[in-house]
């Protein structure tokens, strides 16, 4: 079940139970991310590894999946500093990139090692060009690359070895 609230800093917060997301069977909720710059937009990440996208507090939802490879997806990050909805899925052996002027998913794992599973992804956003998305992988360290930036462009990563 799915309970939002439209009150949650007050003293004594409603939930209401969301009867309009779209379960399969046995689907959990994995992960949910709310849009900084626009309170009815809402991301959720199920354990069947679906990306849903809600512009209206959830009464309506719209697959992000799209052309995503069909594997399990580990984690699903907004970068909350640009305006253009740019958004990353990781599975274990890739990353993947898109925003609203890319509408389907492109590869964003140049440099990653291909025998290493990845097992997290942060980003680490000031809004400044310094910016970077993290890859951690069992055995093969922790990798960076910078976000992607805003073009009309298929986006290249370039991930590197973070130094200890």
């Amino acid at each position: 079940s799915f309970y939002p609230s439209d009150d949650i800093t007050s003293s004594a917060p409603s939930f209401t139970q969301l009867t309009t997301f779209p379960f399969n069977s046995a689907e959990q909720i994995k992960q949910l991310e709310t849009y900084d710059r626009d309170s009815n937009i809402i991301y959720v990440l199920t354990n069947q590894s679906r990306i849903l996208r809600s512009n209206d507090k959830g009464s309506t939802w719209v697959s992000l999946n799209k052309n995503l490879p069909n594997n399990t997806i580990i984690k699903f990050l907004l970068n909350q500093k640009v305006t253009d909805s740019s958004m990353y899925a990781c599975t274990a052996f890739g990353v993947f990139y898109r925003n609203r002027i890319i509408g389907n998913w492109v590869s964003f794992a140049q440099g990653l090692p291909t025998t290493a599973q990845i097992s997290d992804m942060e980003i680490m956003s000031a809004g400044t060009t310094k910016s970077r998305l993290h890859i951690s992988t069992y055995g093969r360290g922790i990798w960076q690359t910078a976000l992607y930036k805003l073009t009309t462009t298929a986006p290249l990563a370039a991930f590197v070895i973070q130094p200890s």
